[in-house]
């Protein structure tokens, strides 16, 4: 899967990310303008796939952290590394990864540039 040209600006970042996935607050110390992204979804009707590579690092987590998930995620890291935490429990996802969670208020950290598939499933299905 072929990821589309690079973007810039963390603001748009942070919403492709909150559509994909849940309402999320994206910080980075590299300025605005100056952060590079690609994100692509495709829509499956009951699923959806996210391609999304991130050059910078960043944290994020939800604003409003809610308890009911409404998706589970199926991630594959293929490049780079990821920390997630929910809680007291932290996962690093370091390149070939496969990690599933859901998206109840997980934060997450990157450091380095990282791509990742994810594979959006609605809890009401499985």
């Amino acid at each position: 899967m072929q990821l589309t040209k690079l973007r810039s600006g963390l603001s748009q970042f942070q919403n492709a990310i909150s559509d994909a996935y849940a309402p999320i607050l994206i910080q980075s110390p590299i300025a605005d303008e100056r952060f590079k992204w690609s994100f692509k979804n495709y829509d499956m009707q009951l699923l959806s796939l996210n391609n999304i590579y991130c050059e910078h690092g960043f944290t994020g987590f939800q604003e409003k952290p809610t308890n009911q998930a409404s998706n589970i995620v199926l991630m594959s890291v293929t490049k780079g590394a990821l920390c997630i935490s929910s809680g007291s429990k932290v996962t690093t996802c370091n390149a070939g990864s496969i990690v599933l969670l859901d998206n109840t208020s997980p934060e997450m950290e990157q450091s380095d540039s990282t791509a990742l598939l994810s594979l959006n499933i609605p809890l009401k299905f499985l």
